[in-house]
C-alpha cells in the first residue's frame, strides 16, 4: 500500500473482507505517508465482480438502495479514490473478464 501512489489496485470478487482489509491498510499507509510529507491519492482501482451496480459507479447509492451496502462499490470505487484517483468496474464471470484483462494488457505492452 505504501507504493500505491500512481499504481493500480485490482479486486476480484470479494464482497466484504477484501474491501475492508484494503480500506484499513490504505488508511494506515496514508497516515504514515502523511507523516513523511507524502500522499497516496492518485491511483487506479478496478473491481471485477458478478454483482451489477445500478447507477453511476463513481458515486455512492442512497442508503435506501440495497446496493449502498455493496462494499466494493462504496469503498474501492468511490471513497478511496475521491481525492484524485480513478475507478473502473467490470461486471462478469471471471472466466471471461480475467482473460480479457490479460489480452488487453498484452496488447498494450
Amino acid at each position: 500500500m505504501e507504493n500505491l501512489e500512481g499504481g493500480v489496485l485490482l479486486s476480484f470478487g470479494s464482497a466484504i473482507m477484501g474491501p475492508e482489509v484494503y480500506l484499513k491498510a490504505l488508511a494506515m499507509a496514508r497516515n504514515v505517508a502523511g507523516q513523511q510529507g507524502r500522499s497516496i491519492n492518485k491511483f487506479t482501482t478496478c473491481v471485477f465482480d458478478l454483482v451489477p451496480i445500478q447507477g453511476d459507479i463513481h458515486h455512492e447509492l442512497p442508503k435506501t438502495d440495497a446496493g449502498y451496502y455493496f462494499r466494493p462499490h462504496k469503498t474501492i470505487l468511490v471513497r478511496t479514490v475521491a481525492d484524485g484517483g480513478e475507478s473502473f468496474y467490470l461486471c462478469g464471470d471471471h472466466r471471461a473478464t480475467v482473460p480479457a484483462l490479460h489480452r488487453a494488457l498484452l496488447a498494450i505492452s
